[in-house]
């Protein structure tokens, strides 16, 4: 994936879906702050974060929406981004991480204003086999 700041704490992250048989049905964004670790899916569906640790269901982005722009949780904080895909087959292993990028100003951890098309089917139960794919 590639992240980019667009202003203070807003990023846009842009991926490309693979070439798959079974095809891509959707795709799951995770966003992790590099010092302290702290991770959360964006939920394509409700505009929230889910944490890894919470018992949430997790709307992806369904194929082939690759693109959003959000506010990041926290300000002057460092990310990455990575993305697990799932077809009929199941779950991807975790893409490789994008470049890190900095946010500045704000006022600390919050949900985001998700902005883009929120689609795709419930993953429910599956969030914590895809959190596990991302470590």
């Amino acid at each position: 994936p590639e992240l980019e700041v667009l202003s203070g704490a807003g990023l846009r992250c842009s991926w490309s879906i693979p070439d798959a048989c079974p095809a891509v049905e959707e795709s799951l964004l995770r966003l992790t702050e590099l010092d302290t670790g702290q991770s959360v899916f964006v939920d394509a569906e409700t505009q929230r974060l889910i944490f890894d640790s919470e018992d949430a269901a997790c709307y992806g982005f369904e194929a082939p929406e690759s693109e959003v722009s959000l506010e990041a949780p926290q300000s002057d904080a460092r990310y990455v981004a990575q993305v697990v895909v799932r077809s009929a087959a199941g779950f991807s292993e975790a893409s490789l991480p994008s470049q890190p990028v900095r946010t500045w100003g704000g006022i600390g951890w919050r949900q985001p204003e998700l902005q883009g098309r929120r689609t795709g089917t419930q993953l429910g139960p599956q969030l914590r086999e895809a959190a596990a794919a991302t470590r």
